[in-house]
């Protein structure tokens, strides 16, 4: 399967689905696709079918502003999918990406946006990690900068503080900028956040 890159892409081809791509297509994006893992559009009116389904609402509030629906009562999942293949043309053709109907396609899509995004969060963490750890060490270059702070919350013996913390600090940042070791050193962040906090709001209540 060739690679494909789109501005947009819409999962389900589902009112919902073309009700997006027509908005696209009047703010003048036309580089999306709709992926469908169903043969056909019409999202749930394409999958369920048993006896007397239809649209117990009016219909001019199940309907499309710019695709006004004739009919008045109750429709028919029969007479939603003619309307929202009615609805589709003209508004969405054009498009660049069209609508692909094929669960392949869609799963593959998907995964590769899954990885997409794993890989960006994976980087920023890597780098808010070794960010933490960079200001970890700079307690031990330069503690006077740090003495201030540390000061909220230890007031006395503050310069061991620093020191102390910076160790912390640099501990955590290189734990958490380690996939392996990310877990852990989230919840030794959290905890030593709520130590620093609890510390400072217990020195600001003293008299």
């Amino acid at each position: 399967m060739s690679s494909e890159h789109f501005e947009v892409l819409i999962v389900g081809a589902g009112f919902g689905g073309i009700g997006a791509a027509v908005q696209l297509k009047r703010l003048g994006i036309d580089d999306f696709v709709i992926l469908d893992r169903e043969n056909d559009l019409g999202g749930t009116w394409h999958v369920n079918h048993y006896p007397g389904l239809a649209v117990d609402v009016p219909t001019t509030t199940y309907s499309y502003y710019f695709e006004p629906d004739p009919n008045t009562f109750e429709v028919t999942e029969d007479a939603n999918a003619r309307y929202l293949a009615a609805a589709s043309d003209g508004h969405v053709d054009g498009n660049r990406g069209g609508i692909e109907f094929s669960a392949e396609r869609l799963r593959n899509q998907l995964r590769r946006t899954g990885k997409t995004i794993s890989r960006r969060s994976n980087r920023l963490a890597r780098y808010s990690g070794l960010a933490l750890a960079g200001a970890g060490l700079a307690h031990f270059t330069s503690p006077r900068m740090w003495e201030p702070l540390t000061k909220l919350s230890f007031p006395r013996n503050t310069r061991q503080h620093v020191y102390t913390n910076g160790g912390i600090e640099t501990v955590l940042g290189l734990g958490f900028s380690s996939k392996q070791t990310r877990s852990l050193a989230t919840v030794g962040l959290i905890g030593y956040l709520a130590y620093l906090g609890g510390n400072a709001i217990r020195q600001s209540q003293k008299p």
